[in-house]
């Protein structure tokens, strides 16, 4: 801050004063982690050094999977744009012909490079891309511990890999900002009530969590593949939340949402069956089920979380639109770490802040006719602060957010750690 000093003569005299400035921006809402099978049988982890694949597009898929065995340890991954750059530039034969070619899409000329479709995850990734899923990530399912190296990771997706349930809740726990996809059970007797309810049983009520069902099953024409292993439902709703997302915002539910061509339920279920896992009693967990519809195809119907209890939680655009919130003010808040815990920090803290949620209201994310139904922010001595936070260099905010219902809010307090005193 600039220092005043007291004039020598009379007139007007003009002194700039550096008041801490910031602002809030929006970070990407819809980032998956999908998993995979366990590391050890994995070689595309350990092509890359034992580190996540980061996917673009379901070409980059391709250039990571092969079928099972079929390539030597020595054998490299292709890029894809590595591959159509020569393969405009080589008008006959193929690998075979071509050493150079086979050089660079790492294909071991005595060996077929066909992807390993009858395991779960290629269907999945496929699903995820053909239902409007952006970048992702893929990750080991024995390898979660990295999540906490992806800070933009949003969404952990089960994608078939039923084992690991309660570590994948353990990673989208509380204050993680990740939210999970989980699957309901593959298999199917016909019981679907009862299944579902032994399949819930052995999953902890939590609002940062949705569980998806049934299963799917892959109607797809591909060249030299004659099985095709069943699409796990968690990876169709990542690509329908990134398609919401992109579209409107995670504020807008994910439901009543079509579900690409080529993909049908292995299980039929009816509104009877899927009203028994609602919460529409508060005491069961819910499920989100895949539909067919007359004349208007297949379709995600439902957008609940698995807590229990009926409260604004139970639903995912609610509990997303906090996770948002809380990831975008939380790092902004970060850039006052340096700045003294006095009046015109707290300012621009209140400022950014109202700005931030003003324009989310703006979009339709918040509820209410006002910005003052939708949100209020508070700062301050006596109001979120002890004289004792602000000799100790505390700050703290309180943010309430109406998402369900206009002046209802949802209160958020937020602490950091800055310079002592004012």
């Amino acid at each position: 801050m600039a220092v005043f000093t007291l004039p020598k003569a009379p007139g007007v005299y003009v002194d700039e004063v550096d008041l801490p400035s910031f602002s809030i921006s929006s970070s990407a809402t819809a980032v998956p982690v999908i998993l995979d099978g366990n590391s050890g049988s994995l070689d595309w982890w350990k092509a890359l050094g034992e580190k996540p694949a980061l996917i673009n597009s379901f070409a980059d898929v391709l250039s990571y999977f092969s079928a099972s065995g079929s390539k030597s340890e020595s054998v490299a991954y292709y890029s894809p744009r590595a591959v159509v750059s020569l393969l405009s530039r080589l008008s006959r034969g193929g690998p075979a012909h071509h050493p150079r070619l086979a050089d660079a899409m790492g294909v071991n000329t005595k060996t077929a490079d066909v992807p390993d479709w009858d395991r779960h995850t290629l269907p999945a990734l496929k699903a995820y891309f053909d239902n409007g899923g952006g970048y992702c990530y893929l990750l080991p399912r024995d390898k979660l511990e990295w999540l906490d190296k992806l800070p933009d990771v949003t969404l952990v997706v089960q994608a078939g890999q039923s084992t690991v349930t309660s570590d994948i809740l353990k990673y989208t726990a509380e204050g993680s900002g990740r939210f999970a996809l989980l699957d309901g059970p593959e298999e199917s007797k016909g019981d679907v009530k009862g299944e579902l309810e032994t399949a819930l049983g052995g999953i902890q009520a939590t609002e940062h969590a949705a569980v998806y069902y049934p299963w799917l099953k892959a109607n797809w024409s591909i060249p030299g593949v004659t099985e095709i292993a069943n699409v796990a439902p968690s990876a169709v709703a990542a690509g329908i939340i990134c398609r919401t997302d992109n579209s409107v915002g995670p504020w807008k539910a994910p439901a009543n949402a079509a579900v690409s061509s080529g993909l049908s339920p292995l299980v039929k279920v009816g509104s009877a069956t899927q009203a028994l896992f609602t919460s529409g009693n508060h005491t069961t967990k819910s499920v989100n089920i895949l539909r067919e519809f007359k004349g208007r195809g297949l379709l995600l119907w439902g957008a609940r979380t698995l807590t229990t209890g009926g409260n604004a939680w139970g639903y995912v655009p609610v509990r997303r639109t906090f996770d948002m919130a809380e990831r975008d003010i939380g790092r902004a808040l970060e850039s006052v770490l340096f700045e003294p815990n006095g009046q015109a920090t707290w300012e621009a803290v209140r400022a950014a802040v109202e700005n931030y949620l003003y324009n989310l209201w703006k979009k339709g994310a918040l509820q209410g006719n006002t910005p003052e139904e939708a949100f209020f922010i508070q700062v301050g001595l006596g109001v979120t602060m002890t004289q004792a936070d602000i000799d100790n260099g505390i700050l703290k905010a309180r943010i309430g957010i109406a998402v369900v219902r206009p002046a209802e809010f949802i209160v958020l307090e937020f602490s950091q750690q800055v310079a002592s005193g004012a």
